[in-house]
C-alpha cells in the first residue's frame, strides 16, 4: 500500500545540504549473454548530496540494482562499464582493486536485499558486524567489540552481549538484517545504499527496518535506496528517480513526484498500487505489456509500445530528461507528460481513436489517469 506518511527531515529545514557527494555520469552497464549482450543500464546521471535520501523505483529488471552495484563495484568481470561515478572527488571506475577496498565498507557500504545470502552461515555475527573495523586498521579487540556491541543496540539489536556469539541462522529474518545494517554502517559511511532492504520481510519488520535505516541517517550520512515499494520511496525519500528498461524516466523531490507524476510510467506504476482511501474490491489497473531490454541505441521511447499516450514521434525519437518552468527540480523523459495540456490532448485523441501509434488499445477508464 502506498503509505505517504513522511518522517521528519534529516536536516532542521528539510534541504538537504547543497555539498555534492555523489555524482554518476552517463553511467552503462551491459552483460554478454547467450543471446547477445544485454544493455541491463543505458546512460543514466544520479546525483546524491551530504545528508540526502535518494530513492531509485520501477519494475523488477529496470537495472535498479546493477546500477548500485556499478558504484560499489560488485559486477562480475564480465560486466562491461562506462561513464563515470564520482564520490567525493574520487572517480570509482578508476580505482584499482585495493584503492576500492580502502573506500568500501569506510566511505561508501551497502545493504542487500536477502539477508541470509548476505551473510557467512559459518561465521558468528560479531566477527562479521566487525569485520569492517579489522579491515580498515582497528587492532584494539577490546575498542572492536565494544564498537560492535554499541552497533547492535544501535540498531535494535536486544541482548547484544549474548547474540555477539550467534550463528545467523539462529536468528529471524528481521535481525539478520539488522545485523546485516550494523555490518553496514560500523565504519561510520558518509554514503549508504540500501538495495530492497526490506523485500524479504513482514510488514511491521519493514517498518522497524526503515525506522533504524532513518534513525542512523540523521548524522549527515547520505542514503541510496533502491525499492519497488512506492509506499516506501514516499515516506523515506527526499527525491524519487524512476527508472525504466535501464533509462531514469524521471526525477524530481518525493512531494512533487507523488503529487503530479508526469511520466505514464510513473502514472502507470501509482494506479497500480493498492491504496487505503480506495472502496472494498477496487480493481488495480495493470501496465500492458512488459520491459524491453536492448544491447544498444534503440529508436524511439522504450515505454512506446505500453503507453496509453503514445504518438508517431515517440516510436521514432526517444525522448531526453527535460524540465519546464513550473518545476525546475522536476525531470521527465516523455513529448506527452501527463498534467500538461499537450498530455491529456495526446491521450484523448488516442482514447477517440480507440488505438495508440503502437497498436496499443486505450480502454475508456484511461482518460481517469
Amino acid at each position: 500500500m502506498v503509505d505517504t506518511e513522511r518522517p521528519e527531515p534529516l536536516s532542521g529545514s528539510g534541504d538537504p545540504p547543497r555539498d555534492l557527494l555523489l555524482d554518476v555520469k552517463d553511467l552503462s552497464v551491459e552483460f554478454d549473454t547467450g543471446h547477445g549482450p544485454l544493455r541491463a543500464v543505458d546512460g543514466i546521471s544520479l546525483q546524491i548530496r551530504t545528508g540526502e535520501r535518494l530513492g531509485i523505483v520501477g519494475e523488477s529488471g529496470s537495472g535498479k540494482s546493477v546500477a548500485a552495484r556499478a558504484v560499489m563495484g560488485l559486477l562480475p568481470r564480465t560486466a562491461r562499464t562506462t561513464g563515470q561515478i564520482d564520490f567525493a572527488g574520487t572517480e570509482l571506475l578508476g580505482l584499482d582493486p585495493n584503492q576500492r577496498r580502502t573506500l568500501l565498507g569506510a566511505d561508501v557500504s551497502m545493504v542487500f536485499q536477502d539477508p541470509m545470502t548476505a551473510l557467512n552461515p559459518v561465521v558468528r555475527v560479531g566477527r562479521q558486524i566487525s569485520e569492517g573495523l579489522r579491515f580498515h586498521g582497528s587492532n584494539d579487540r577490546q575498542a572492536v567489540r565494544e564498537a560492535t556491541l554499541e552497533m547492535m543496540r544501535r540498531v535494535g539489536i536486544p541482548d547484544a552481549e549474548a547474540r555477539l556469539r550467534a550463528y545467523p541462522f539462529e536468528m529471524s529474518g528481521g535481525m539478520r538484517q539488522r545485523i546485516c545494517i550494523a555490518a553496514a554502517l560500523i565504519c561510520g559511511p558518509r554514503l549508504l545504499i540500501a538495495d530492497e532492504p526490506t523485500t524479504a520481510l513482514d510488514v511491521t519488520i519493514q517498518r522497524q527496518i526503515l525506522d533504524v535505516l532513518t534513525d542512523m541517517g540523521r548524522g549527515g550520512m547520505s542514503m541510496l535506496l533502491i525499492t519497488h515499494n512506492l509506499g516506501v520511496a514516499a515516506s523515506r525519500t527526499d527525491r524519487v528517480a524512476v527508472m525504466y528498461s535501464g533509462r531514469v524516466v524521471e526525477t524530481a523531490p518525493t512531494a512533487d513526484l507523488f503529487r503530479t507524476p508526469r511520466h505514464p510510467y510513473t502514472v502507470g506504476l501509482m494506479r497500480s498500487m493498492p491504496r487505503l482511501a480506495d472502496a472494498p474490491h477496487t480493481r488495480l489497473v495493470a501496465i500492458p505489456g512488459r520491459q524491453v531490454r536492448s544491447a544498444g541505441p534503440t529508436q524511439g521511447c522504450r515505454f512506446a509500445d505500453r503507453c496509453a499516450s503514445a504518438q508517431p514521434k515517440c516510436l521514432r525519437i526517444e525522448p531526453d530528461l527535460t524540465t519546464d518552468d513550473s518545476s525546475p527540480d522536476h525531470a521527465y523523459a516523455c513529448f506527452f507528460p501527463r498534467g500538461t495540456a499537450h498530455g491529456e490532448a495526446a491521450l484523448a485523441s488516442n482514447r477517440a481513436a480507440g488505438t495508440t501509434a503502437a497498436g496499443l488499445s486505450v480502454p475508456e477508464e484511461e482518460v481517469s489517469s
